[in-house]
């Protein structure tokens, strides 16, 4: 998996847990000029006098610091193709909308192997109901569709 090979490259390099950034505030700052600064005010923030004097993050500039942001491992593509659904019990409203992914063998391993979502995983198959008589199937969630629960057998 991705993050395997990250951390056997960052053992070979002799890298620590944070790499390619050099510790975890430098990691920390990264994750937030990522979600809240758009390129143009990174730029700026970089080049201010106390960030270059005192911060002194290891990326100088927004160009370094996306060389960076690219050395992190990512996960595979998404593709998805909508699927329409028709019912003879009348018209369906946007939660009955159902979505196909494609290879979801290749992304189910790459969430499964991610070390951020140890013990939140859902990995059981559950059959949701609507109603109480049990008739009606929902399906809202991976392990709530019966393809979970063939690949449980399989």
């Amino acid at each position: 998996t991705p993050f395997k090979q990250m951390k056997s490259y960052q053992e070979a390099t002799g890298d620590g847990s944070y790499a390619p950034f050099a510790d975890r505030e430098e990691w920390a700052l990264a994750q937030w000029l990522v979600k809240n600064v758009n390129q143009c005010t990174t730029e700026e923030f970089l080049k201010l006098p106390i960030t270059k004097n005192r911060t002194q993050p290891s990326y100088r500039s927004n160009y370094t610091f996306l060389k960076l942001v690219d050395k992190l491992p990512t996960g595979p593509e998404w593709s998805c193709r909508l699927v329409c659904v028709h019912s003879d019990l009348g018209p369906l409203d946007e939660n009955d909308a159902m979505e196909n992914v494609d290879g979801k063998t290749k992304e189910l391993e790459f969430w499964m192997h991610n070390p951020a979502f140890d013990g939140s995983m859902a990995y059981a198959p559950e059959k949701v109901y609507t109603d109480a008589e049990g008739r009606t199937r929902r399906y809202n969630k991976m392990w709530t569709t019966d393809w979970w629960w063939d690949m449980q057998v399989s």
